[in-house]
This record gives structure tokens, C-alpha cells and sequence, in this order.
């Protein structure tokens, strides 16, 4: 019976992997089939999901988690398109709509990407949300933040399968947080310009102090130094249109020095 109930398992484990790699396209979104969940490790593994409703529209996303092994609810979380968007963690508020604790980013080319994220804390669980790289909710459940009391007959589970309804079609793992020196975009990790710098996971660069500058790719604020004005042979051959017709000078090859002649005038 049990190596029956393994080989369903592992082939259901198979099957799921096929379809995933099958589905996926090359920027690693995979199409899923609101009809069926899938297996996915969120404990580990933060999910995004991308979605092309409106706000206003009154829809709403559904992203609901089971503990597959136990055959458990454990937990759920809808996004309603309203106005002002809301949210629900059902078995911690339930039927109750809250808003955001900021205000949603704009849409990128007529969608918006959700980051979901769940992880523990002293037993208890932080859902952690975030749209096109935007942080909009990061909540601990407790007694104080949950109204329903049994939330944790819900959120206590371990979440190793999902459903995700609404107006989306795509999924896949978060791309894993950017090194130092650069920032988390919709389209990937990109590297911080000049007079800038990021630390680990940044979604942002920071700006260096006024009268510091950095190259492209700092990763931290004591990249940036003091910016030196150009001594006068630098001036000279970035811009040797500073030579008049009064005073003609010719620079010599040599890179070494800076050897400047004059240059008679002719009559």
C-alpha cells in the first residue's frame, strides 16, 4: 500500500515537471490551468504571478495554498481589483477587505507582476507581497492582526501545492535577489548606473552624498569618494576647443607629459 501510494506520488511529482517544462517559455513563466494545482515549495521558493487586470474592474486574484502531503488548506490570499485595491488572507481576516499599506505601482506594458512570499517568524507567519518589485504588504499574523482567532488552523501548514485563479495564466519562481551593486527590475536583476550604489536583495539604488561620485556597479556607500576637479592637461584634451586663435598650442603624442608650444602668428 505504501509503495503504491509512493509511485502515485512520484509520478504525479514527474508528470508535473513535464508539463512545467513544457509550458514554460523562455523567461521562465510556465501556463497554468486554474482547473488543476500544482506542487511548488513556497516555503522555500517565493512565486510571482503576472496579471493583466484592471483596477476598478472589481476581479479579483486568488492564490490558494494546501499542504499536499496532509491534505490541509493552508491558507489563502485574494487581491480584489477594486478602488482602491484590497486584500484578504482568509483565515486571518476573512471577509474582510483591507487596503494596501501603500498604493499600488503603475502597470509595465499592461501588467503588473506579484512577488508572494511567505516565511516564519517565532512560530508565526509573515506574508510579505510585492508588485512590479514595489513592496505593498508585509504583515506578521498573530491574535493581534488576525481577527479570525483559529488562523493558525490554517496558516500553520508547510505550503507545497497551489491554485491560482483570476485573469493570469503565468507563474513562475522569483528570480533569487540581486548582488551588491545592482537592483531587482521587472525584467531581472540590472546594475546600478554612476553615483550610485546597492547592498544585497536592493530593489533600488541608493544616490552617493552631494559631492561624491562612484562607477557604475558600487556596492556600497563607501564606494563613493570626493569628486576632484580636473587638473588643467585633463581640461586641455577633453576639450581642446578651449584653444583660441590668439594663442595656438599644439599638444605633443607623448601621453606622459603635457608639452605645450607656442605657435608664431603669421601676418
Amino acid at each position: 500500500m505504501l509503495h503504491t501510494a509512493c509511485n502515485i506520488v512520484l509520478g504525479f511529482l514527474l508528470m508535473q515537471l513535464f508539463l512545467e517544462t513544457v509550458n514554460a517559455d523562455t523567461k521562465g513563466w510556465i501556463e497554468h490551468n486554474p482547473d488543476s494545482g500544482f506542487l511548488y515549495d513556497l516555503e522555500n521558493f517565493p512565486i510571482q504571478v503576472k496579471t493583466k487586470i484592471k483596477l476598478g474592474s472589481g476581479d479579483a486574484l486568488d492564490l490558494y495554498f494546501e499542504n499536499y502531503e496532509l491534505d490541509e488548506e493552508a491558507g489563502d490570499i485574494y487581491i480584489y481589483f477594486s478602488s482602491p485595491p484590497t486584500y484578504e488572507l482568509y483565515g486571518c481576516t476573512s471577509d474582510i477587505r483591507t487596503k494596501f499599506e501603500t498604493e499600488l505601482p503603475a502597470e509595465k506594458d499592461g501588467v503588473r507582476i506579484w512577488t508572494f512570499t511567505l516565511s516564519r517568524e517565532d512560530g508565526k507567519r509573515r506574508v510579505v507581497i510585492q508588485c512590479n518589485n514595489e513592496e505593498v504588504l508585509n504583515v506578521v499574523l498573530s491574535n493581534a492582526t488576525c481577527t479570525d482567532k483559529t488562523w493558525r488552523d490554517y496558516w500553520k501548514w508547510e505550503v507545497t501545492k497551489l491554485n491560482i485563479e483570476g485573469d493570469t495564466g503565468v507563474y513562475r519562481r522569483a528570480p533569487p535577489p540581486c548582488s551588491a551593486g545592482n537592483y531587482m527590475t521587472v525584467a531581472g536583476c540590472q546594475q546600478c548606473g554612476e553615483d550610485t550604489y546597492s547592498g544585497d536583495g536592493a530593489h533600488s539604488c541608493e544616490s552617493c552624498p552631494d559631492g561624491k561620485s562612484s562607477a557604475a556597479g558600487s556596492s556600497s556607500e563607501a564606494d563613493c569618494k570626493e569628486a576632484h576637479v580636473e587638473d588643467k592637461k585633463t581640461r586641455l584634451l577633453r576639450c581642446p576647443c578651449q584653444l583660441t586663435q590668439r594663442n595656438h598650442h599644439r599638444l605633443s603624442s607623448d601621453t606622459s607629459h603635457l608639452l605645450v608650444q607656442e605657435i608664431p602668428r603669421t601676418s
